[in-house]
């Protein structure tokens, strides 16, 4: 029973460790999905003038449909007519976004579809770069954030059943 009771309690943090990494991956993962809705929205804003209604009819992304947000962005298109501002404000949980950059993306999609198609791109092409800047320090300081949270489960693991027993 003992021994039972000492691989639980050691188990939690090496549980925890993995579920860390996953979600910084995660993160890394959701912001490059949004790096391709801005590129897509950029292609239907400069080659067909498309309006704000219809810019997610055609989009496609896993990262996003994974995370439930392509497909809450996509239910949202008929009920209003900037989908992509409510749904960054109303569900913005289903992104794994840091601060700053759902700050800057809802700040960007509060006035999407408001300017002329010249103005839309250069807007969009500077949301972009901005976000491009932070997935790359992002993806840089994936890999060893992900080894330090899982060494640091197992260790805390370890230790725990060391003290444990």
């Amino acid at each position: 029973m003992r021994a039972l009771g000492a691989f639980l309690l050691a188990a939690l943090p090496m549980y925890c460790g993995f579920h860390l990494a996953q979600e910084q991956r995660r993160t890394t993962r959701d912001l490059g999905g949004i790096l391709e809705m801005l590129s897509h929205i950029r292609y239907e804003i400069s080659a067909f003038l498309t309006r704000r209604a219809d810019l997610f009819l055609h989009f496609e992304c896993p990262s996003l449909e994974k995370s439930g947000f392509l497909s809450a962005l996509k239910t949202a298109v008929p009920s209003c007519d900037n989908a992509l501002y409510r749904v960054l404000t109303q569900q913005r949980e289903l992104l794994s976004l840091s601060a700053d950059d759902l700050r800057l993306l809802t700040e960007y999609a509060k006035t999407l579809g408001e300017f002329d198609a010249a103005e839309e791109v250069e807007r969009v092409d500077r949301v972009r770069s901005l976000l491009s800047e932070s997935y790359e320090t992002q993806k840089k300081e994936q890999q060893n954030r992900v080894r330090l949270y899982r060494a640091f489960g197992i260790v805390t693991g370890l230790a725990v059943l060391l003290f444990v027993w």
